[in-house]
């Protein structure tokens, strides 16, 4: 449920099912930090799921938008706006982050999020959004733009949204 660096095995992990006690047996010994959320199959996923279409889906929605206003030169006042309507967000930081993981996990991220659609369907909610998420995804990922970056892309949207489009340019026939 969070970034495993740099908590490594002691990032939070869901579980659920008829085994939980021999798992939290088993996993225990290996000093995670686990949260039982019941005994029923699937439902510590279902959470999981349901999470990432909200933080993989403002990702998304946060990188066609910057993208966008670097290529116009109008991030600042984007930015600004944003900070003004949901302040404390820090979005010229948390934006840089956004694009650095979409680089970074862009193909694992899509691949989830196809995987989210379907639970979204199968729930009758329909998983549009989700879709919509992994195909941004994907675009991020299919530019593989970590080799660009020697894999450590910097947590800078200027740079990433720069290197993005020229990525997507050099694509273009």
């Amino acid at each position: 449920m969070l970034p495993v660096h740099p908590t490594l095995h002691q990032t939070p992990v869901l579980i659920s099912g008829p085994e939980i006690a021999r798992i939290e047996e088993l996993m225990g010994r290996l000093d995670m930090r686990l949260e039982t959320i019941s005994d029923n199959v699937g439902d510590a996923s279902t959470i999981k799921m349901v999470r990432s279409v909200m933080v993989k889906g403002i990702e998304s929605l946060v990188s066609e938008s910057i993208i966008a206003a670097v290529s116009e030169g109008i991030d600042e006042r984007v930015l600004d706006s944003l900070e003004a309507t949901y302040p404390g967000m820090n979005w010229k930081n948390r934006t840089g982050v956004m694009l650095e993981r979409m680089v970074r996990h862009g193909k694992r991220r899509a691949e989830e999020m196809r995987e989210v659609a379907i639970t979204m369907d199968d729930l009758g909610i329909g998983g549009a959004m989700s879709t919509a998420t992994a195909a941004r995804q994907q675009q991020v990922a299919d530019l593989n733009l970590l080799d660009a970056f020697n894999d450590d892309p910097p947590q800078d949207y200027r740079i990433l949204s720069r290197a993005i489009l020229k990525a997507r340019k050099a694509l273009e026939p």
